[in-house]
């Protein structure tokens, strides 16, 4: 059994992403995101997805967390 963990306000920034964004990143070196109005990075910290997809208001459950 996993400890669902959340902090709504960590001392880093992260960001939530999918398996096409990990690629894009492997591939170019640079994290960024297709949304217009940029790239967006939070100090929530959880390891539940459905938690950040609340939190956050995603679209799909992200597969990965990145921290910058």
């Amino acid at each position: 059994m996993s400890i669902k963990v959340v902090e709504l306000d960590s001392n880093y920034l992260y960001r939530y992403i999918g398996d096409d964004e990990l690629e894009f990143i492997r591939r170019n070196g640079v994290i960024y995101s297709k949304n217009p109005m940029g790239t967006y990075f939070t100090t929530l910290f959880t390891n539940d997805s459905q938690k950040a997809m609340m939190y956050l208001s995603l679209s799909s459950p992200p597969r990965y967390r990145i921290s910058y």
